[in-house]
Parts: structure tokens; C-alpha cells; sequence
């Protein structure tokens, strides 16, 4: 996986499966999501990260959420 770590913009939808990302957006590109394969929690002490692993095309994105202050970033790429 090629490493990114970079600031994004994310759309949510929330339903009573949970929330997950519908695209974001990355480099002014807005890039939609066509499948969450596999979400996670990860604490780290007191800060908790909200991961998702999505694919768009050909491509599996990597995102993080930092739930205390709402951030979002592109961990990195695959594909």
C-alpha cells in the first residue's frame, strides 16, 4: 500500500447499520465510494480513529477518522 496521510473531505451516510463514507474528496478530485470492504476502531490511550477500508474502480482506499475532532485523512492506496 503506497502511504498518503493527507487531509480529506468526507460525505457520510448514517442508517441503522452505522455510518460510512459515500465519497470524499482528495486532491480537488471528488472520488465516490462504490464499497466499504472492511471498518474498524482503533484506540490509541485516549484518542479514538474510526477506519474504513473502501474501493472506488480498481482502486482500495484506506480513510481514518479522529472521531474527537471529526478529522479525516487518506492513510494511503492500493492498486
Amino acid at each position: 500500500m503506497q502511504e498518503i496521510r493527507e487531509r480529506i473531505k468526507v460525505a457520510l451516510i448514517c442508517d441503522k447499520k452505522g455510518v460510512f463514507p459515500v465519497w470524499f474528496e482528495w486532491k480537488g478530485e471528488r472520488i465516490k465510494v462504490e464499497r466499504v470492504f472492511y471498518k474498524w476502531v482503533e484506540k490509541r490511550g485516549q484518542q479514538v480513529y474510526q477506519h474504513y477500508s473502501v474501493l472506488s474502480g480498481n482502486v482500495l482506499y484506506h480513510l481514518v477518522c479522529h472521531r474527537e475532532y471529526m478529522e479525516w485523512f487518506l492513510e494511503g492506496i492500493e492498486g
